[in-house]
């Protein structure tokens, strides 16, 4: 049995090792999902290494040796490490070029359906686990070049002349990133259309990770920014006060109703939209209006 130790508040990760007594365990990163429940990210990372406290010392640790929190984690399982920077048992390495994203994981050359950093380093962990279980490398990696995302989960929908990508299951800083980061690397010479919706549980640093969002958006190659929410008002508001170029349209609305009116109006054939928010904003509700006409 696969199953996710998934956590909103302290306590809850420890609470299903104890029922489910796993014998391996798989932690993929840490980063300020939730962050309104636990404050800080220190206090997230405590609570997922007790999924690696858990196991005994007949278990299997999977350690991410780039993620700077998972490799200082405590256990007495036998650690089987995977890296794209350090020696490990699987290093990988990941390059995009015209014909898309190739990841090499040892000696196995794969192509990855998605492009981006975060799925190349989900399919070196799924290489990972799945080699210490014993299934063949072929195997592993027609699973992998074969994989499709779920919906809302950097889902790549060709609409008529457009391609939407859905990435609005839910929303945090780091995932924003990610996601705009393989967004902007589809079809260089195509208009790039962000359309982002509030990200939701970040307590005291809902402000503040929405401006950081604004500020990494105004250094990549985006044609416009469409918005909705009260959170993303201000990071509309503070890209405004210190974007420099001038080619980039910006823009907030009050309702997804105005967004999707005004999305119409500037669409042209070609142009490739990402869309992205927390669970609770719903902003799937834009690709229906939108595109499904």
């Amino acid at each position: 049995a696969i199953l996710e130790m998934g956590t909103s508040e302290p306590g809850e990760i420890k609470n299903l090792c104890d029922i489910s007594e796993p014998k391996m365990g798989l932690i993929t990163n840490v980063f300020p999902a939730h962050i309104e429940s636990f404050k800080t990210i220190h206090s997230i990372a405590e609570e997922k290494s007790q999924l690696f406290q858990s196991l005994s010392e007949n278990g299997i640790a999977f350690v991410n040796l780039d993620d700077g929190f998972i490799s200082e984690m405590d256990t007495i399982a036998n650690p089987i490490t995977y890296s794209f920077t350090e020696l490990a048992d699987f290093t990988g390495n990941f390059s995009n070029t015209e014909n898309g994203t190739h990841l090499m994981i040892n000696n196995t050359e794969i192509h990855l359906p998605y492009g981006g950093k975060i799925m190349a380093q989900n399919a070196l962990a799924a290489f990972t686990v799945a080699s210490t279980l014993g299934l063949s490398e072929n195997i592993i990696k027609n699973r992998i070049e074969s994989f499709r995302a779920p919906p809302g989960r950097y889902e790549v929908l060709n609409m008529g002349d457009h391609t939407v990508i859905n990435d609005c299951y839910n929303a945090n800083l780091s995932s924003a990133i990610s996601g705009l980061e393989a967004f902007v690397e589809i079809s260089p010479n195509s208009r790039h259309i962000a359309v982002i919706g509030d990200m939701f549980e970040l307590g005291d640093l809902a402000v503040s990770h929405h401006n950081q969002l604004g500020e990494f958006i105004k250094k990549i190659n985006i044609n416009a920014v469409f918005a909705t929410g009260e959170l993303t008002a201000h990071m509309i508001e503070h890209m405004k006060e210190t974007i420099q170029k001038h080619n980039i349209f910006i823009q907030h609305y009050f309702t997804k109703l105005e967004l999707i009116d005004s999305l119409k109006s500037y669409l042209l054939p070609g142009d490739i939209i990402y869309i992205k928010g927390s669970r609770g904003m719903q902003m799937e509700t834009v690709i229906y209006e939108v595109f499904q006409d």
